[in-house]
């Protein structure tokens, strides 16, 4: 039988991928004698140590493939590949986060081709059509009621704050505003991420730091569908989702089990998530266009292509006295000709979330970034890619520069 897998990572000799649904996903580990357990929320198998012949060989992330079971014969399956997931320095903590199945080849030696098997995507289990708009101002609730009056308080100046949440991306904007003469709390959370390796005490104990409070309005904002940037919405508890009173997402859903997973927990918990269609631009390029502007955000929205991390959404956050960039893992020229160069209200003094967690995302115009001299928040984690890359971002010419392995980052802007 041949099933369809969704590549969800690809980095260098390991790779991540999704089943297609629960369905296919309980059929093949019955096959390979794995218990089946329906509490289990993880879907994905991560393969480790694997050998590619040829560069062409390796899958892409972001790809679908058919691949046959008679595949799987060449690896291991032993409890300890799929029963023992636990944090490095928290023993007795259950490893919870999206890899349930962890595989090795049995054999150094054998090389593999991937690649053979692409294909085109399956047929969507989500209609996304009838939760798409074109991007525009009327998509974006949470942009008509912050052009209200700042509160007299110390919320008058919106706060970023970078969550530390390992590898991945948790970035918020909070504010104090009146509404209809009342005072409100506003939280715009752009991505909802976690790391992938932490286990269910870790992660409870984010999500306790980080609970919506009553009077706040929490509006989320996805920068782009990977898992380390949403994750955390399969971890969340009911209540906590309820909560939310707008998601609003590109509409390129990927549609593999855990996506689907995410989508349901959403859905089922009274959250329509509002899918943004791509702007429209001209030419093959991958562009990042305004589609939306309030007392305090830009908003883009970019063109369509293939690339999942470019063709996400990113916010210019407004501030008294600095301006505060969301950029997911947008590449950096398109930050500096579409956000930076073209913005007429940007202020003098920048803090930039740094894209893809430090890692390697496009050109970098030294000449433009150094002559802006702004302060830098990388959000990563313990990683297997090398981030952040330093030689990379050095070319930044950044004023000044701090990880979230510190801790959390808050600037006031």
């Amino acid at each position: 039988m041949n099933r369809y897998f969704y590549c969800e990572k690809q980095n260098n000799n390991e790779i991540v991928l999704d089943f297609l649904d629960n369905e296919n996903l309980k059929e093949w580990c019955e096959q390979n004698n794995i218990p089946w357990d329906e509490r289990d929320p993880r879907s994905m198998i991560q393969i480790q140590n694997i050998n590619f012949s040829a560069f062409n060989q390796y899958p892409k992330a972001g790809s679908w493939y058919v691949i046959p079971d008679s595949f799987w014969d060449d690896f291991k399956l032993t409890p300890s590949d799929y029963d023992l997931f636990y944090d490095s320095d928290e023993s007795n903590d259950f490893h919870i986060a999206i890899v349930r199945i962890l595989l090795k080849p049995k054999h150094d030696n054998r090389l593999f081709n991937l690649q053979q098997y692409i294909s085109k995507s399956p047929d969507p289990q989500i209609k996304v059509d009838s939760y798409s708009h074109t991007p525009t101002k009327t998509a974006l609730p949470w942009l008509d009621y912050t052009s209200e009056p700042l509160c007299e308080a110390f919320w008058n100046y919106p706060q970023l704050k970078v969550i530390n949440i390992g590898h991945g991306n948790w970035n918020e904007v909070h504010f104090c505003f009146k509404n209809k003469g009342a005072t409100k709390l506003f939280r715009l959370i752009y991505d909802l991420g976690m790391d992938n390796g932490f286990g269910n005490q870790k992660i409870d104990r984010i999500l306790d730091d980080n609970r919506i409070r009553l009077d706040e309005e929490v509006h989320v904002v996805l920068s782009h569908w990977d898992t380390d940037h949403i994750s955390s919405i399969c971890y969340m508890d009911d209540e906590e989702i309820k909560k939310i009173k707008s998601f609003i997402a590109p509409d390129n859903l990927p549609g593999s089990n855990t996506y689907i997973k995410a989508w349901g927990r959403l859905i089922t918990n009274g959250v329509t998530p509002i899918l943004l269609k791509p702007a429209k631009g001209k030419g093959r390029g991958i562009r990042l266009k305004e589609i939306a502007n309030g007392l305090h955000f830009n908003v883009y929205r970019a063109t369509s292509g293939v690339s999942r991390n470019q063709t996400g959404i990113a916010i210019h956050v407004r501030g008294k006295e600095r301006s505060g960039l969301l950029t997911g893992d947008h590449h950096y020229n398109k930050i500096m000709e579409d956000i930076i160069l073209k913005a007429n209200n940007l202020k003098p003094n920048l803090t930039m979330v740094i894209p893809h967690h430090g890692g390697k995302a496009g050109r970098i115009d030294s000449k433009n970034w150094s002559s802006l001299k702004f302060k830098g928040f990388i959000s990563y984690g313990d990683n297997g890619y090398g981030h952040p890359y330093q030689n990379y971002i050095d070319k930044l010419g950044y004023k000044s520069l701090y990880e979230t392995v510190q801790g959390d980052l808050i600037e006031r802007l």
